[in-house]
């Protein structure tokens, strides 16, 4: 299926947004989908991502292919990279309030995500080149790139560079996947750290990509659920009077020239950490076929590619994840179609 000729190889700049455990699975799978079509890690200018979308980005940018990606997800139990603190909230009451803890970023939460750090460390032990993310602080968004933090000013949409060093690829990570109020943030120098999809680039920031890069094109996955987040930076805006939220939109659209996938991953939480395998696949196989129509019905493909590509969704159509009779089958019918 791969289309060396095709549009797509226009994209410099690829972008993974939030999400959390969906963004891990769908991402690994839209990757997958965009090295079937030609487009590995070489191609990308940039590769980048918030939250748990940073997650798959940094490991990407790393070395990892798209298949040690759909492993990685399909066997990790996400549960395990965080743990309980001595917090008295219990993580069900600091995922019910939080609205609330989205706008007040407590210091503390119900779970530590130093697990997270130290399965971060064990993989990748540099800043790659390539990668960057962005977390929030009580001072604004900072950006953060090999050798180089900023200070993100919402505003005029402009970079301030702080610091001229790689801050510890664990922190940034750790930072950028911070759940306020259900977990507790990570600190880099004098900042606590928060999840990127707080600040007006939203949940998918290819917005950002443009800022960086402007007037080259971008490719961004997004796995968030829509109505919540637009509520928390809402509610954010309202309690906080944070500027970069009155003065600009809720979110910075993306430029005309960007291409965002949504996958349709349905009821799926992004907070569930203990996704059964069934839900995983579906994840998995919602990102490759969220991408594969994406690029169809924008029309990126040789005819011959597209063709290929029309026929493979129809036959991904046929998976039931749904079906407790049909799951294993259906599992196996993914697995035989997106890793053959």
């Amino acid at each position: 299926m791969q289309d060396e000729s095709s549009k797509i190889l226009h994209f410099k700049h690829l972008v993974l947004g939030s999400g959390g455990s969906r963004t891990i699975l769908a991402g690994a799978g839209a990757l997958k989908a965009l090295e079937e079509l030609g487009i590995s890690r070489d191609n990308w200018t940039s590769i980048g991502g918030i939250s748990g979308g940073a997650i798959v980005a940094l490991l990407y940018a790393a070395g990892a292919t798209a298949d040690e990606l759909i492993d990685l997800a399909e066997n990790l139990e996400f549960s395990s990279l965080l743990e309980r603190t001595d917090s008295k909230l219990s993580p069900v009451a600091a995922v019910l309030l939080g609205d609330l803890f989205w706008s007040l970023r407590p210091r503390n939460g119900a779970l530590s995500t130093e697990k997270l750090g130290a399965f971060i460390k064990d993989r990748v032990d540099h800043w790659p080149e390539r990668f960057w993310t962005m977390a929030v602080t009580d001072q604004g968004p900072l950006l953060f790139q090999s050798g180089m933090i900023s200070a993100i000013d919402c505003a005029s949409r402009s970079f301030k560079p702080l610091f001229q060093e790689s801050a510890p690829v664990d922190t940034a990570i750790r930072g950028t996947c911070t759940v306020p109020g259900l977990m507790t943030p990570p600190a880099y120098r004098q900042f606590l750290l928060f999840d990127g999809v707080l600040s007006p680039y939203g949940s998918c920031p290819t917005a950002l990509a443009d800022d960086l890069y402007p007037g080259e094109r971008q490719l961004g996955v997004d796995a968030q659920e829509k109505k919540r987040a637009t509520c928390r930076r809402s509610l954010a805006a309202i309690l906080q009077r944070d500027p970069a939220y009155l003065w600009k939109p809720l979110q910075f659209e993306p430029a005309d020239s960007s291409l965002v996938i949504n996958p349709d991953l349905g009821s799926l939480p992004g907070l569930d950490f203990k996704f059964s395998k069934a839900n995983k696949w579906a994840a998995i196989t919602a990102g490759y076929a969220g991408t594969l129509e994406a690029i169809l019905e924008n029309r990126l493909l040789e005819e011959s590619c597209a063709i290929a590509a029309r026929e493979k969704l129809n036959r991904l159509g046929r998976c039931d994840f749904k079906n407790d009779l049909q799951s294993k089958s259906s599992i196996d019918c993914a697995r035989a179609l997106i890793m053959p």
